[in-house]
């Protein structure tokens, strides 16, 4: 046995194959340009799928830019992010089972929730600079918007 192992070596170090202890150089070489084929492949393949990926961001991030329709890109990006956090949920239990989904969907529930908190934080700001500039212009007296 320990024969074998020492013509392994030996042929492994001229880059040649030992079935045996028969050397099969040419099938080594043929192995080698099939898989540098498939690698330059998978190369080519990869930068057209992140080139797709850019141009479809840019174009789903755009869109209102692109049409005036910052209501449909409002909708679209709620939708984006909809399905990033279904997407979390999911790779969570994939990952990890019950307990990585568990985990996932806590994570997405603490981001919502400081989501919202900075949402009502900025609508509190801004319902006191409103009502600070309304004081200043002398019309807080004969507002009846929606904070009195």
């Amino acid at each position: 046995m320990s024969d074998r192992i020492q013509i392994e070596i030996l042929n492994s170090e001229s880059n040649s194959v030992s079935v045996d202890g028969i050397n099969q150089p040419q099938e080594q070489a043929q192995l080698n340009e099939k898989s540098g084929k498939v690698i330059k492949q998978a190369a080519v393949i990869g930068a057209m799928a992140s080139t797709a990926k850019s141009i479809v961001s840019y174009g789903l991030n755009n869109y209102g830019n692109f049409t005036g329709d910052y209501i449909g890109q409002t909708r679209i990006n709620e939708t984006l992010k909809a399905v990033s956090y279904a997407s979390a949920i999911g790779a969570g239990f994939a990952m990890g089972g019950p307990v990585g989904g568990a985990m996932a969907a806590m994570a997405v529930t603490t981001n919502l929730f400081l989501e919202n908190i900075s949402l009502m934080d900025k609508e509190k700001k801004t319902t006191i600079q409103a009502e600070q500039l309304r004081i200043l212009t002398g019309t807080y007296k004969n507002s009846k918007g929606r904070d009195r």
